[in-house]
């Protein structure tokens, strides 16, 4: 286990995180939560990957959505962290089961919606993602979920990063910040803010 985790999160947590990564292992094989190979290095590739965007959050009591959660990354670990109002949505029914059970497992208060994101009614305060979707299309899902009052996104993403944002800008004006991982090099967490249509639509 990789210490810079104690940046983010109390040892009073590891017990969980452990436990989550044993129900991880046991639920892999059939329902491919995470890349065969990644399992090994699952601390670093990633928990802390996942941990890292908590400084971009906020309050533990803001209203977060997790979308295409997948394995629960980063929406669990946020809510093992304790973050108290999660939302995971997640369209693949196997992976809803196994979420709901590490969820009821963990006593989290966190909320499973199996769904997809674009049926979903509810404002929220964050929204964060980690290799789900292009930038262009993550703001979209944001844009139908956000606040009047504002909300923030924080996206992991990959080497192409700058690029979608580029892309993304053609159809949307926002502002960003985009920072480096501390888990991959090429890497970087996309932080949106004041998102809009072009044109203010």
């Amino acid at each position: 286990m990789n210490n810079l985790i104690f940046n983010y999160v109390s040892h009073e947590t590891i017990s969980s995180f452990e436990a989550f990564i044993t129900l991880i292992k046991k639920w892999n094989r059939k329902t491919g939560l995470v890349q065969v190979d990644t399992l090994d290095a699952i601390w670093d590739r990633h928990i802390l990957d996942s941990l890292q965007i908590i400084p971009f959050i906020g309050s533990k009591d803001n209203q977060i959505l997790d979308i295409g959660t997948g394995g629960g990354f980063p929406g669990i670990l946020l809510a093992i962290a304790g973050f108290t109002k999660i939302e995971l949505c997640e369209s693949n029914i196997r992976k809803t089961v196994f979420l709901t059970e590490a969820v009821r497992e963990l006593k989290l208060p966190t909320k499973v919606i199996h769904d997809r994101v674009e049926n979903i009614s509810t404002q929220y305060d964050v929204i964060v993602s980690r290799a789900c979707a292009s930038l262009e299309l993550l703001l979209q899902y944001m844009k139908n979920v956000s606040r009047e009052t504002g909300t923030t996104g924080v996206f992991l993403k990959g080497k192409t990063a700058s690029e979608e944002i580029d892309t993304a800008l053609e159809k949307w004006d926002f502002d960003y910040d985009l920072f480096p991982s501390i888990t991959a090099k090429d890497s970087k967490i996309i932080v949106v803010r004041n998102l809009k249509g072009k044109g203010n639509k």
